[in-house]
């Protein structure tokens, strides 16, 4: 309450009454990222439009700096640091379209979670193991739980467990992709009891294509119920573990008839699916020459 007197006569002229009401602001939009902990996170917010141009942007935090950028769309460049796991920071940012912040055209609120960033160099179909440290909670009988967004990560142990150093030591976490490229995956681990979050962490896994030494192609009816077999061929290696040329041309009679082996079930009167002419061997490789002239050294290892 206000009372406004006579300075002369300290006579009453009028009286304020001037109640103030905080209430939560309208959310018109909501902005989540996930950074790695202790950073600095700069990201750029293009401003939708609102009828007028924002001419002021503001937050409540004094931790973040906030800059427009006036082109032909408006941007907001965001900038501040991020916080410890497993903090969740939140932020509102307040857009006014006079320099005196009486026009409020929009509210947004941002929020940061701190992760712990992983990177992964990894094989299309093969296994990679994942160290997840953690640090033991506060609750002596908290009980932890693992989850994962990405199909391709499991997490040992599956089921929630007490946690102890011994427990906390032997999780971990086994990436087999079934895909090649950049893929993001995110962990978390909850404390079951009290539902709070203790750690997190971000996986940026890069997947390449595996080495294919040996392709098939298998033709198979359309609709056949009936189970199908095919012949699977192995190469014979006559390998050679000495210095000695005239003991590998020994062998001569056995390379030169040499042909690839195969496993045959039903049919052994089936026609080879091909016949071989190139000799693997751990020290010296021979080759057939043309017109059956025998066999000739051609490399050495």
């Amino acid at each position: 309450m206000v009372i406004f007197k006579r300075f002369d006569t300290g006579e009453p002229l009028s009286i304020l009454d001037l109640t103030v009401e905080i209430r939560n602001p309208i959310i018109n939009a909501q902005f989540r990222w996930f950074s790695e902990e202790c950073s600095k996170l700069n990201k750029l917010i293009a401003i939708p439009s609102y009828g007028k141009r924002s001419i002021v942007a503001t937050s409540p935090d004094p931790s973040v700096l906030l800059q427009l950028r006036n082109s032909t769309i408006q941007e907001v460049l965001f900038t501040t640091h991020c916080p410890t796991i497993p903090r969740v920071k939140s932020v509102l940012i307040f857009l006014f379209s006079d320099k005196f912040r009486s026009n409020l055209l929009a509210t947004w609120k941002v929020h940061i979670h701190a992760v712990q960033k992983l990177m992964i160099e990894g094989i299309q179909a093969q296994t990679t193991k994942i160290p997840l440290p953690m640090k033991q909670p506060e609750e002596s009988d908290a009980l932890v739980q693992f989850h994962s967004t990405s199909e391709a990560l499991n997490i040992f142990p599956h089921q929630p467990f007490i946690a102890n150093p011994k427990s906390l030591s032997e999780v971990q976490g086994y990436f087999t992709p079934n895909f090649t490229g950049k893929r993001l995956a995110l962990i978390t681990a909850i404390n079951v009891n009290s539902r709070i979050l203790l750690n997190s962490w971000i996986i940026h896994a890069n997947v390449g294509i595996p080495n294919i030494v040996k392709t098939y192609e298998i033709s198979l009816p359309l609709g056949n119920a009936e189970d199908t077999k095919k012949d699977i061929v192995e190469f014979l290696d006559y390998s050679c573990k000495c210095w000695n040329p005239k003991h590998c041309q020994n062998l001569r009679n056995q390379f030169t008839t040499w042909k690839c082996r195969r496993y045959q079930k039903e049919d052994n009167n089936r026609k080879p699916i091909f016949n071989s002419t190139k000799l693997p061997c751990s020290y010296i490789k021979f080759i057939r020459r043309h017109r059956g002239k025998g066999i000739s050294l051609i490399e050495t290892a």
